[in-house]
């Protein structure tokens, strides 16, 4: 099983970024784990089948996948403009997109107690125009903390570490029966 991992923020030093590498460690060892980059230009439909590079690039990736992951913090109530740039571009093709009867799972770390509950009911919101599998739960809804990663990158606080392990086993064992 390969899953894709993306990462809402471009921001160097992400807590969310490092959410999902420190996700990607929790992996089984017969999971592979790839990285996708949403460093994108602004999505416009002018380009018919002629994407930019790093658009071909991530749709390559996403389709060639089992499963991706997403982290995303929350701006404004919502999901970042990098990660709806990224949809925007993941979407083009109708049935045939690269999102297409994908599986996803969600976590995120936000600003305050909710997590990033916003950003994550919008990215589902937005998924559902593909026809995208979102893994229900359980909700990986992280408040931010000084301490929540030690020098290694790794989670330090046992209920994240609780909630990603599920989320994880569940996108794993549901993704090969949704994705027929």
């Amino acid at each position: 099983m390969k899953i894709v991992g993306i990462s809402g923020s471009l921001r160097k030093g992400s807590v969310n970024t490092k959410l999902l590498h420190a996700c990607a460690r929790l992996l089984p060892n017969d999971v592979e784990f790839e990285e996708a980059s949403i460093d994108l230009p602004l999505f416009d439909d002018n380009h018919g089948n002629n994407l930019p590079d790093s658009v071909q690039k991530l749709n390559d990736l996403v389709k060639n996948s089992d499963a991706l992951f997403i982290t995303c913090p929350e701006h404004n109530w919502n999901m970042t403009a990098a990660m709806k740039n990224a949809i925007d571009w993941l979407s083009l093709g109708g049935k045939d997109s690269a999102l297409n009867n994908q599986v996803v799972a969600l976590a995120g770390i936000g600003g305050g107690r909710l997590g990033s509950v916003r950003a994550q009911m919008a990215i589902r919101s937005t998924l559902l125009h593909d026809r995208v599998w979102v893994v229900p739960g359980p909700e990986v809804l992280i408040a931010p903390s000084e301490t929540m990663f030690d020098e290694k990158g790794d989670l330090t606080d046992p209920i994240a570490i609780q909630l990603v392990t599920n989320i994880l086993g569940e996108l794993i064992r549901v993704s090969p029966l949704l994705r027929t």
